[in-house]
């Protein structure tokens, strides 16, 4: 018998051997959440008929193959060592198919198991189960999430949707939109005080390290806590989403291997009350990365991001047509288009504004080229020293106020914009200059260069819509200081 350090009161624990495995029997005691699905797992198994009265099926459902296969392993490894599991799945495998079923009677209960990846979330469609498990819901993509959701019979009884995770700081992942956003749910936070082998001495060294209670890693990691993410410059909460139709389309070089137009494939879907709003298409382009187009309108005093269309691997003369056709249909008032080195931009705009077919659409005056390198006058000092930012940098502040502000909102459908959106993240290089981009989706580093051009987009949309205020406006006159600006 021993008692819990950290709990509250004092509880007897019960330590029991079966089997060379400890079990213990407490209130105050809890074990790693993997463990906990495991064990639910085999219990509903072992007693699918009172689990299961209707439908004797459930999906297992982690992120990646890296979350799956540990817990898998150890499911197979019990059902085949143990005494009394091992006349249960008799080896009904199909790793191909994804499935474990378990001859039962006269009845087959059947385990599903699915991983989302970075496009999977068709691998949960078409479901249509009494309970879902999902292991490390902090890294479980939203899309995901969104298409395995109508797949539980919630008409049966004894329905269950079950999320286990620890917070790593992210607002993008399933774990803290759950924890924070839907009160259905019912919430287990269990500290690792509630451990028994989580030590004082443990506990002391971890303040220490992190410099006190307050740190995010603490309050993630100890006191299984959201916590903050610190690399965030925009949190989800200030966000403003709205339940209004987003579409997307994507055309790649298959779609033309099949002969299929753009015109068949990418589609112009109506949007009311864009007569009398200004139109901006903003466009990150690029042949191997794909080519991002946003159409973004102006509602009163409100942007709004409608349709985004994805171009891989098309040729830069058919993208000249495409933006054309989107700027034709939309009454597109300005482009703002990225002309960095690489991505094609320069030679787009170059045709739109001088192809023999283009010459009537006055694209001279609608098409504005960025190059995110540039160096934009913000303003001169009393000695008519023109003071300067790199464009990158200017377009992100404006694009993070905006947000921050309200005047740029996005659909509650739009996942990806808003995933990232809330991963714009802020470094200060050695020369005292800020650096904008986009964190990995796991937090950690640099995004993959082809996780970032929906906010390349974006930040030619800001670049275009600083370009129309500063037309009108004259070069502000900066006051005289001693040290560098910051």
């Amino acid at each position: 018998v021993s008692q819990s350090r950290y709990a509250s009161s004092a509880e007897q624990t019960y330590s029991i051997y079966v089997y060379e495995d400890k079990n213990y029997i407490s209130s105050n005691i809890a074990v790693h959440n993997t463990v906990i699905i495991e064990d639910k797992l085999i219990y509903e198994v072992v007693n699918f008929d009172k689990v299961f009265p209707v439908t004797p099926e459930q999906v297992f459902t982690t992120a990646n193959q890296a979350q799956m296969t540990p817990l898998l392993t150890k499911i197979i490894q019990r059902f085949t060592s143990s005494p009394l599991l091992k006349n249960f799945l008799k080896n009904n495998i199909n790793r191909s198919e994804g499935t474990m079923r378990f001859p039962i009677s006269s009845r087959t209960k059947t385990l599903y198991f699915r991983i989302a990846g970075s496009r999977g979330e068709s691998n949960v469609v078409g479901l249509h189960i009494p309970r879902i498990k999902i292991d490390e819901a902090q890294l479980y993509p939203i899309k995901a999430f969104t298409q395995l959701l109508p797949t539980l019979n919630h008409w049966e009884p004894n329905t269950q949707l079950m999320m286990a995770g620890v917070h790593n700081g992210l607002r993008n992942s399933l774990l803290y939109i759950i924890d924070q956003k839907d009160r259905k749910y019912k919430k287990y936070r269990i500290a690792s005080h509630n451990n028994p082998y989580y030590s004082r001495e443990q506990d002391l060294q971890n303040l220490r390290d992190w410099g006190g209670e307050n740190d995010d890693r603490y309050q993630q990691l100890v006191l299984g806590r959201p916590g903050s993410a610190s690399f965030q410059v925009v949190s989800r909460d200030q966000i403003i989403t709205r339940p209004y139709p987003f579409y997307t389309y994507r055309y790649t070089n298959n779609h033309k291997a099949n002969k299929e137009l753009f015109q068949q494939v990418l589609g112009l879907p109506k949007i009311e009350q864009l007569e009398d709003s200004a139109v901006i298409l903003a466009i990150d382009t690029g042949f191997v990365d794909p080519t991002v187009i946003n159409l973004i309108a102006l509602h009163g005093t409100t942007w709004k991001t409608h349709v985004r269309y994805i171009l891989t691997r098309i040729d830069f003369h058919e993208q000249s047509e495409i933006i054309d056709w989107i700027a034709t249909n939309y009454k597109v008032s300005t482009i703002g288009i990225d002309t960095g080195p690489g991505g094609g931009g320069a030679g787009i705009v170059h045709t739109l504004m001088y192809g023999d077919k283009y010459r009537d659409k006055n694209y001279a005056a609608r098409v504005q080229g960025f190059s995110f390198n540039e160096r934009i006058v913000i303003g001169v000092d009393d000695n008519g020293i023109e003071q300067t930012i790199d464009a990158k940098s200017h377009a992100a502040v404006t694009l993070i106020r905006m947000i921050q502000q309200g005047e740029f909102i996005f659909s509650d459908i739009d996942h990806e914009g808003i995933s990232q959106i809330e991963r714009i993240s802020k470094q200060k290089l050695p020369s005292g200059k800020d650096r904008y981009f986009i964190m990995s989706i796991n937090g950690v580093g640099n995004s993959s260069d082809t996780d970032d051009h929906i906010f390349a987009s974006f930040i030619c949309f800001a670049l275009a819509v600083n370009h129309g205020i500063d037309t009108t406006i004259k070069v502000r006159k900066l006051g005289k200081v001693s040290s560098a600006y910051t």
